[in-house]
């Protein structure tokens, strides 16, 4: 192809297949525009042989190009709003010291024409507009005191689908304050193990123990598969809801940036990251 339009096509791709693309991209010869939002993989795909090549931003409304990769457009769209903000000031400055010279002089016929001149700049004045920010995501996870040490263990865990071996042989703890990052190719088995170490899905082989009054937290990207596309944000979350939320729900949902009439929205109109 001429052109290539990606939306977010590392999603889902495990590290293997990652590298290929990227190496595939830094040396497609044609034009492409990519939707991520992976500001590593950016970085290294709009850094080709010929140069960077740039960003364009879609935000309140206006469309903006930076000759930069993602690393550099932060720094200089944070740049750019300051310079904005700098000068609004200036401009607010000049506006007050017009509109006190127009108060001043408006009964002084001596001075008719500089105040009606003074009146037109002021209508004439394009204002400079500085973005608000947008509202953030507001989610707080109550925390609780844990008391044991060693959190989930796995004694030769094994897993067999439809006579293959999925792994075997799994022997490992989980204790308090590891942080793991689980890689592997598509189809290795990794949301298979973390299903077993949750206790959703049992073993073939093998015995799982956990510590006692365990509270596990999940998320998967398969639970966008779950939604009901005709429901409403707001019905979708009644139906997950415990019947103590529900009477507080609305405000749930607005600390997720869905307010107003957005609980109505049906869940097929959503943005992948609005579902998520």
């Amino acid at each position: 192809p001429d052109l290539l339009l990606l939306d977010e096509p590392t999603n889902h791709l495990d590290i293997e297949s990652m590298q290929w693309l990227e190496n595939y991209l830094q040396n497609f010869k044609g034009a492409m525009i990519i939707v991520s939002h992976d500001r590593y993989f950016l970085d290294k795909i709009l850094q080709t042989p010929k140069g960077t090549t740039g960003i364009w931003e879609i935000d309140f409304g206006g469309f903006r190009r930076y000759r930069t990769n993602y690393t550099g457009f932060l720094q200089e769209s944070q740049i750019r709003k300051q310079r904005l903000i700098q000068a609004a000031k200036i401009q607010e400055k000049r506006i007050k010291e017009i509109r006190e010279f127009i108060m001043r002089n408006r009964a002084n016929k001596s001075k008719s024409k500089l105040v009606k001149s003074r009146e037109k700049y002021l209508e004439r004045m394009e204002r400079i507009q500085i973005e608000s920010e947008r509202k953030k995501i507001k989610v707080q996870f109550p925390v609780e005191e844990i008391h044991s040490r060693r959190l989930v263990e796995l004694n030769n865990i094994s897993k067999v689908y439809n006579g293959k071996t999925i792994f075997s042989s799994i022997n490992l703890s989980i204790e308090r304050g590891d942080r793991i990052a689980l890689i592997g190719k598509n189809g290795a088995g990794k949301s298979t193990l973390c299903r077993i170490i949750a206790g959703y899905e049992h073993s073939t082989q093998g015995v799982r123990k956990s510590s006692e009054k365990l509270k596990i937290g999940t998320f998967s990207h398969e639970i966008l598969l779950k939604l009901d596309l005709l429901n409403t944000v707001l019905d979708e979350a009644i139906k997950d809801a415990s019947p103590e939320v529900n009477q507080t729900l609305r405000k749930f949902l607005g600390l997720f940036l869905f307010s107003g009439d957005d609980i109505y929205k049906k869940i097929e109109v959503l943005s992948g990251g609005e579902k998520t």
